[in-house]
């Protein structure tokens, strides 16, 4: 049997939250910034994004998740103003309601890009950091109710989460860490 994994502490940690323009997303950037975290805000809605941010002493970084030109180097740039990334909630998700005969390519690559490839590539530019340090978590979140994942009218929503499957040992990268997508 495996160790717990020991308790971050939130007090002081930076964590960035992306989705964090609007609803989970912005409950938990505003409740880990009410525990004492730092929280970096990632969002594609400028207005809110920053409005929330203002609200809570974060910093707003408006990113288009499902953009390769926005999601490289995303890290990097936030580890460069705010310092270095302790927890990284990935919360940014689209689902496009509708059959899969009536979804176009588009609806179908821009799902994939940012339900998918987008967690898969920030836990992979955040690990290097993590495991440097010996410290820190990256999270997938999937907040829809397992019955409804891969329902009939979200045919590409429930597969591309589906292979978010985020293995870190109870995700403290301090031992082993995975990410298989």
């Amino acid at each position: 049997m495996s160790p717990r994994p020991v308790p971050l502490a939130l007090l002081g940690a930076h964590v960035v939250v992306t989705g964090a323009s609007r609803g989970i997303g912005a409950a938990l950037a505003g409740e880990l910034a009410g525990r004492g975290a730092r929280v970096t805000l990632v969002a594609r809605s400028e207005m809110p994004l920053k409005a929330l941010a203002a609200e809570i002493g974060g910093v707003a970084v408006v990113a288009d998740l499902a953009d390769p030109s926005h999601l490289d180097g995303l890290v990097a740039r936030i580890e460069a103003g705010a310092g270095p990334v302790d927890v990284l909630i990935n919360n940014a998700a689209v689902a496009v309601v509708n059959r899969l005969v009536d979804q176009s390519a588009d609806d179908i690559r821009q799902s994939f890009a940012l339900n998918c490839v987008a967690p898969a590539e920030l836990c992979r530019q955040v690990l290097p950091g993590m495991l440097a340090r010996g410290r820190g978590r990256p999270q997938v979140l999937d907040a829809r109710p397992v019955e409804h994942a891969g329902a009939p009218h979200q045919p590409v929503h429930g597969p591309a989460l589906g292979q978010q499957l985020l293995k870190c040992n109870d995700n403290d990268v301090s031992r082993h860490p995975q990410f298989v997508c």
